[in-house]
């Protein structure tokens, strides 16, 4: 293995064994600059598959699986709010039902009227006899007007 030996990089070796000829050496990195962070220091020269480990403490050879815990009665105090709650909201949704009906039958009834009114002629709320009525009483009052000026 050879680390690439630059400034950036600054490493600490021991010498773990000495058999003949060969030497083998632990290489501790000690400095990284942060420009070659994302640089392995030493490469694998072969590809490595992902080896998966796991402690043989946390291993339980033939246990059976732990029992669930008892928790009827929260349980069934949570279906029973659950019930109430979906009556409630089912009862509301009802009411908002009949009164989208009520709703669309008064403007259906509106709507009627006021087709029959213009059937017959009439405009706005007020009947022909009504307007000629209200004329007659303005009149009259500004006939009373004139005289009690004159």
């Amino acid at each position: 293995m050879r680390p690439s030996c630059s400034s950036n990089r600054q490493y600490a070796a021991a010498v773990v064994n000495v058999a003949g000829p060969r030497v083998r050496v632990i290489l501790k990195e000690t400095f990284q600059h942060p420009s070659q962070s994302s640089k392995v220091s030493f490469p694998s020269s072969r590809q490595e598959s992902l080896r998966s480990y796991v402690k043989s403490s946390l291993l339980q050879y033939g246990a059976a699986p732990a029992p669930e815990p008892a928790y009827e009665e929260e349980d069934e105090e949570v279906d029973e709010r659950e019930a109430r709650l979906r009556k409630t909201a089912e009862a509301e949704i009802e009411e908002d039902e009949e009164a989208e009906e009520d709703f669309a039958d008064e403007e259906e009834e509106e709507a009627e009227e006021e087709e029959e009114e213009a059937e017959e002629g009439f405009v706005g709320e007020e009947t022909p006899e009504e307007v000629s009525i209200e004329e007659e009483e303005e009149a009259e009052l500004e006939e009373e007007e004139e005289e009690e000026e004159a």
